[in-house]
């Protein structure tokens, strides 16, 4: 413990963030000076919402999750479009992504609506709730279209959902929904999305096309060898074999660079924060604040698992970033919060 911060965490996250800063000064000066502002950004946001007391949160949780939901909707009104997909709202100098902020605004909600359950297992009315709660997120986020972060929602309902013990009844009829509505989602994917799928079972199907970003990357992850390259002189990154080496494949473009030994060294990072999330939350008694660490979890997991995935190609490619090292302002501030939010739950239940 160190004047209430949980080192452990917070030393891996601030490693992290220094060492993707690092990676993009490499490819991208003009989005280092960014992304360099977000970080000094995030540092005050993780201490400030380290300070709150978790009473605060139960009480905004779902004034949050509403403004949220708006800006959501705004988003389709307002918002501005990317390669296919309407995600961000400009703000002038920046642009905002209410869909990364709905990752933790869901953790808030259902950790307050599960927690209020009245019976050892989940009733009925308290699983359809925290379904009421849980769709409307999911639909804005899908629609955008931004299957990476749908999935990422997913995560996170089926998961709190699951440990507070929901009966299998309800787990099979929600399945046997999901399989009825595979059909009409599979129909209403982009077809970028689709080929990406495809690409992922046989990426040599097309390598000039939908295959062409995972083969480059797993090429590049395999000539940084043992050691990697060394600091710009990654051939595939910077003679733009590449694509999206300061975001979707910031990873690949770091490995090629600093090679096996590097990419050990990144991974053992997030594995520290996730290790750490994991003993907070097998050691806090307060149901409320299990499932906040369990949420926190979930998002980092599945942020890591897929962006790491689909960089050495065992996943599809998801436009998911790599927390605290892909290029992202929106991203970085929301997984700040959220570290910030357990600090808190430690802190206040004395566990640092």
């Amino acid at each position: 413990m160190f004047y209430g911060i949980y080192l452990p965490i917070f030393l891996s996250y601030i490693a992290i963030s220094v060492l993707g800063l690092l990676n993009l000064y490499v490819f991208n000066k003009d989005l280092f000076i960014y992304q360099l502002v977000f970080f000094v950004i995030s540092i005050v946001l993780y201490l400030l919402f380290s300070l709150l007391p978790q009473q605060f949160y139960k009480k905004t949780a779902f004034i949050v999750y509403i403004i949220n939901l708006v800006l959501l909707l705004m988003v389709f009104i307002l918002g501005e479009i990317t390669r296919g997909s309407t995600r961000w709202i400009s703000l002038g100098v920046v642009n905002i992504q209410p869909s990364e902020l709905i990752k933790l605004t869901l953790i808030l909600v259902l950790a307050l609506v599960l927690t209020n359950k009245t019976k050892k297992y989940l009733d009925l009315k308290s699983f359809l709730f925290s379904l009421l709660v849980f769709i409307p997120s999911f639909i804005l986020v899908f629609l955008q279209p931004d299957l990476g972060t749908s999935l990422v929602l997913l995560a996170i309902f089926a998961l709190l959902v699951f440990y507070s013990g929901v009966k299998l009844s309800y787990v099979a009829t929600l399945f046997l929904v999901l399989a009825l509505a595979s059909g009409p989602i599979w129909t209403n994917l982009k077809d970028y999305q689709k080929d990406r799928i495809v690409s992922f079972v046989n990426p040599t199907l097309d390598p000039l096309g939908a295959g062409y970003n995972a083969l480059q990357s797993q090429i590049a992850i395999g000539s940084g060898g043992v050691f990697g390259k060394g600091l710009g002189a990654g051939s595939q990154s910077h003679l733009g074999f590449l694509p999206e080496n300061t975001t979707d494949f910031a990873f690949a473009g770091f490995s090629e660079e600093w090679g096996v030994f590097g990419s050990l060294l990144l991974i053992s990072l997030y594995f520290i924060i996730l290790f750490s999330l994991l003993f907070l939350f097998t050691s806090v008694t307060n149901y409320y604040s299990r499932y906040i660490i369990l949420g926190v979890m979930t998002v980092f997991w599945v942020h890591v698992f897929i962006n790491i995935g689909m960089n050495v190609g065992i996943v599809p490619v998801t436009g998911i970033p790599l927390p605290f090292f892909s290029y992202g302002g929106s991203a970085f501030l929301a997984l700040s919060i959220m570290l910030g939010l357990v600090n808190s739950v430690a802190k206040h239940k004395q566990l640092i």
